[in-house]
């Protein structure tokens, strides 16, 4: 895990997202309303190149809000940093 994850700013970035956009977006493609409640990494950082990480890890368009169940079961199938 990034300990990127365990800043200020993150935490910022992660609020300010899900207070803009509250719906999990898997759910909401399933036609199901689902607050969301994490902010998920579209691209998976681990799976990029170390170079391109930490750009790629404050890119607002690799972001979406998801509930913590389709979180979960997206980041089984990741590798994680």
């Amino acid at each position: 895990r990034s300990p990127l994850y365990d800043t200020v700013r993150w935490r910022n970035v992660r609020k300010y997202h899900i207070s803009n956009n509250p719906l999990c977006v898997h759910c909401r493609e399933k036609g199901i309303i689902t607050a969301a409640t994490v902010l998920d990494h579209i691209i998976n950082i681990a799976s990029l190149p170390e170079d391109k990480r930490t750009d790629m890890f404050w890119d607002e368009s690799n972001h979406q809000g998801l509930c913590a169940k389709c979180h979960n079961k997206k980041s089984r199938t990741e590798k994680t940093i």
